[in-house]
């Protein structure tokens, strides 16, 4: 379970650094090492911060699971996602440093229909591991559905609160 959690956490670091990944002729191989340690350990501390607060949270929907139960959720959903690295292969292939030049409008590009090809791939895996975690929330909580849905949001809005009200109070302070 940890070890998919540190893919996650891999494959979270990697996406969000997909356009310096992309651009791989200016990129270093120490860039990319610390990228990998850093999302390695970043996986499974946000994975259990995930599961406490889904716990937190589903105990306000009177949800049945513990933490624990959460955690094996959250690890079991990323597979889709976790797979979407192999997407990465093409990127660097094929796309080379043009991330930043694809014009989409022109559809004739090469380039921008496997930007596009691969685009939908990973929308298609994220949606995939969104659903297995509301599914899997729902049966570990025994909650509907629409239930589920609302405990997988309801920690996302408790973290925008408290991040509002932070840089609220950080911002009346003189």
């Amino acid at each position: 379970m940890t070890s998919l959690l540190v893919l996650n956490g891999i494959t979270n670091a990697l996406d969000r650094n997909n356009l310096l990944l992309t651009n791989h002729k200016s990129i270093s191989t120490v860039f990319l090492i610390v990228v990998l340690i850093i999302g390695g350990i970043f996986g499974p501390l946000l994975g259990n911060a995930y599961a406490a607060s889904l716990n937190w949270t589903g105990d306000w929907l009177n949800g049945k699971a513990k933490t624990d139960q959460f955690l094996t959720v959250i690890a079991w959903s990323t597979i889709p996602y976790v797979f979407s690295l192999v997407l990465l292969i093409p990127k660097l292939l094929f796309l080379d440093d043009g991330l930043f030049r694809i014009d989409m409008s022109d559809l004739t590009n090469p380039k921008s229909v496997i930007y596009i090809v691969i685009a939908f791939f990973e929308l298609a895996l994220f949606i995939w591991s969104l659903v297995i975690l509301v599914k899997g929330i729902a049966l570990i909580q025994k909650f509907s559905y629409g239930k589920a849905i609302l405990n997988v949001v309801l920690p996302v809005l408790v973290l925008i609160i408290l991040i509002i009200i932070i840089f609220g109070i950080i911002y009346l302070i003189p």
